[in-house]
């Protein structure tokens, strides 16, 4: 008897489980609902064009808790279609549809690194970049009747990440001792 609980308990869960998975339709541009949001390198003008570059999701239940979505990486449209991606319909495990979700585009240029935390590790210029994160209420596959996938609207344009190189302990050292340097002949000329 006990067993079976547990079994019916442990199914019941499954199954909520499975039905837990709101979708989204994956892209950045869409004539209704409005959205156009390319992508640009860090100079703010040249689109990102080709499968170098890839665009990936995170998501999550609020803006701090956004994990990436396994599976979700396209290329970027080329052409006049450049700094746009369409990556289809999403499903975003453990997010439910029609419950509001917080999502975030990541985009990463393959040469900098395969996935987008081995492009972000690599510290180069133009590896990698992120939209900021906005709420969006994913459509519910399993509702009555079914919920189109919601669109990402309240995405923006965003650009690849300019790196600024932190200064190495010699570079600060050099410069506090000559600034020392500089102090102790202004006090002795006085």
């Amino acid at each position: 008897m006990k067993s079976f609980i547990v079994g019916t308990i442990s199914a019941l869960f499954i199954t909520i489980g499975a039905f837990a998975q709101g979708t989204i339709s994956f892209k950045n541009l869409n004539s209704s609902p409005a959205i156009n949001a390319p992508v640009f390198l860090s100079d703010g003008t040249t689109k990102l064009s080709g499968s170098r570059y890839l665009a990936g999701l995170m998501a999550g239940t609020t803006a701090n808790n956004l994990t990436q979505v396994a599976g979700v990486a396209t290329p970027f449209l080329t052409g006049g279609a450049a700094g746009y991606f369409s990556g289809g319909v999403v499903t975003l495990p453990g997010i439910p549809g029609g419950i509001p979700a917080f999502v975030q585009v990541i985009f990463w240029d393959t040469a900098a690194g395969a996935t987008f935390p081995a492009a972000q590790a690599s510290a180069q210029d133009n590896a990698w970049g992120q939209s900021p994160a906005f709420m969006i209420t994913p459509g519910d596959p399993n509702a009555t009747p079914p919920q189109t996938p919601a669109f990402l609207v309240g995405l923006v344009s965003s650009t690849m990440v300019l790196s600024i190189p932190e200064p190495s302990v010699w570079s600060l050292l050099s410069c506090g001792v000559l600034a020392m340097l500089l102090f102790r002949c202004r006090n002795v000329r006085a």
